[in-house]
């Protein structure tokens, strides 16, 4: 009886590691280009926004096993704004939030400007997803002239390239 419990107890535990590793359904090749929204240059007229305005917003949160009684990362939150600014909000279940804040290089605001207008108008994620089973979720995501949050994407953002340039890009400043 004990080794028929302990022989099923490890398939299940074989099964459920097996469904946590599946790759992405639609994972870009490894060899494909880095999207040409990413290669664009700077003009002196690229960026025609408020620079007041919030033109992205990205966050990254725990979606792993917690205990509440822990003072835990809950999550990260990246503004950035026409003008440049980057603000990240860092928030802890206990100790609350700290925000810190930077300033983008032109170069780095016209790609995460770029990303914006081609995520609007070209919807690259609108059936994009992974499945995995611990680790960090992100979003990403602006708000309309109306004030209301417009998503691109929320999920695990492990396999693609596009989503991770954006990610290595706004976490290199802090």
């Amino acid at each position: 009886m004990k080794r028929s419990i302990s022989i099923l107890m490890a398939v299940v535990m074989v099964m459920g590691l097996a469904s946590c590793g599946k790759a992405p359904k639609h994972r870009k090749d490894k060899d494909e280009k880095v999207s040409s929204w990413l290669k664009v240059e700077k003009d002196d007229d690229d960026i025609i926004i408020d620079g007041d305005e919030m033109i992205l917003s990205i966050g990254q949160s725990n979606w792993g096993l917690v205990c509440s009684d822990d003072d835990y990362w809950m999550s990260d939150r990246y503004e950035i704004y026409g003008d440049g600014t980057i603000k990240k909000t860092v928030t802890y279940n206990l100790s609350g939030a700290t925000v810190m804040e930077e300033q983008l290089s032109d170069d780095d605001l016209q790609t995460l400007y770029n990303f914006r207008q081609w995520c609007i108008t070209a919807d690259p994620f609108a059936n994009y997803h992974e499945d995995a089973c611990d680790g960090s979720g992100w979003s990403f995501g602006y708000y309309d002239e109306d004030g209301e949050y417009v998503s691109f994407y929320s999920g695990y953002a492990y396999g693609n390239r596009d989503l991770s340039e954006i990610q290595d890009l706004v976490t290199s400043y802090f």
